[in-house]
């Protein structure tokens, strides 16, 4: 059974909020706060799997309360609720939280969000792997892709064409973007599988705001003493597999998925190689060593594959949840866990990130697709 706590200042809404989930009191075990400070409490008293918490509250509001539970309890799937009137707040809390829910609040949508959370606890039963991932408040990003998107966004002329260009050279970046505009937050009535068409939808002004915010991106300095790993490779090799991707025959929706697979699908380094660098670099050394798949190492090391951690990141920070009456609210609990499109078009990131390169890549691609 998963535990679930909900956050809000206002005690009516707690009210009505409990009112409305009545019918999930058999999966769930459900407890209310009324505030941020409340809510602590109860976490340390309790364990719980999900927090879901209005993000405008006095006092600790949503974006500080996220902060402190990622900090304190990374394990725990983090939600925030908020209308278009807290876009401010929401952004403040992009860093922290993983899945961005819109107001009014939806029975439906509320159940498919906590639901899909029991789904990909599934995939990391590792807890240390789970804290780990659930830590992640920023992925790293190469420090001339960050500057030239820094000062493109400075200038008063700059165009979405130009921006776009900058961001498709950084995979921590893509990411951060698709999460955030195919967060159930904006209500779209499809998912976004495009940079560009992501890029587009949120504006100069928001990306501004987005990279300027402190947290949400590091530069990627950390690595010095991780011999076998690069960076500039991984973002270089991530490029070409999504080129592969692109080059697939199905129709332009099928491509535009593959295609942001194949440049995610590697994301599950990134995470390793800054939370936990002393595995990651054992992993690297014996796979050089012994000339064995990196992923078979590491799921020997440490029970899951860095495939995994990557089909897991963009999952718990996607955009599987979705409002009334979207058409992806009908969508089965859990099932867009770690991909990218839908029904049978949808590609698994898994299927990315354990085959390594060259034709069996290619060929895994291949068969995501037309499956």
């Amino acid at each position: 059974m998963k535990r679930v706590l909900f956050v809000d200042d206002e005690p009516r809404v707690l009210e009505q909020l409990q009112q409305m989930l009545e019918s999930q009191k058999d999966p769930w075990d459900m407890a209310f706060a009324p505030g941020g400070e409340a809510a602590l409490t109860l976490l340390d008293a309790t364990p719980f799997d999900v927090v879901v918490s209005d993000i405008s509250m006095p006092g600790m509001d949503g974006a500080a309360l996220m902060k402190t539970v990622c900090e304190c309890y990374p394990a725990i799937v983090r939600s925030v609720l908020s209308g278009p009137q807290g876009m401010e707040g929401a952004l403040r809390a992009v860093p922290v939280a993983q899945q961005f829910l819109p107001k009014p609040r939806d029975p439906d949508m509320l159940r498919v969000a906590v639901e899909r959370a029991k789904s990909l606890s599934n995939i990391l039963c590792n807890k240390l792997l789970a804290n780990l991932v659930g830590s992640v408040k920023d992925l790293p990003v190469l420090p001339r892709t960050y500057l030239a998107l820094k000062q493109k966004l400075a200038e008063p002329d700059a165009s979405i064409q130009d921006v776009v260009r900058i961001v498709e050279q950084d995979v921590a970046i893509s990411a951060k973007i698709l999460q955030l505009v195919n967060s159930a937050f904006f209500g779209l009535p499809r998912e976004v599988s495009s940079v560009r068409t992501a890029v587009g939808f949120l504006g100069i002004d928001t990306l501004q705001n987005l990279v300027l915010s402190a947290g949400v991106f590091t530069i990627f300095d950390r690595l010095a003493t991780l011999p076998g790993f690069s960076c500039e490779e991984l973002q270089a090799h991530s490029q070409l597999t999504a080129k592969i991707a692109g080059q697939i025959p199905p129709s332009a929706h099928v491509r535009g998925v593959a295609v942001v697979a194949g440049l995610l699908h590697d994301v599950g380094k990134l995470v390793l190689a800054t939370r936990a660098p002393a595995h990651f670099k054992r992993a690297l050394e014996e796979t050089e060593a012994e000339g064995r798949p990196l992923y078979a190492v590491e799921t020997c090391l440490m029970g899951v594959s860095h495939a995994e951690v990557g089909a897991y990141l963009p999952g718990i920070r996607g955009a599987a949840v979705a409002g009334a009456g979207s058409s992806r609210a009908s969508s089965p609990p859990g099932a867009s866990a770690g991909f990218f499109g839908r029904g049978r078009h949808r590609v698994h990131l898994e299927y990315f990130g354990a085959s390594g390169c060259g034709s069996r890549a290619v060929g895994r691609i291949a068969r995501a697709v037309a499956n």
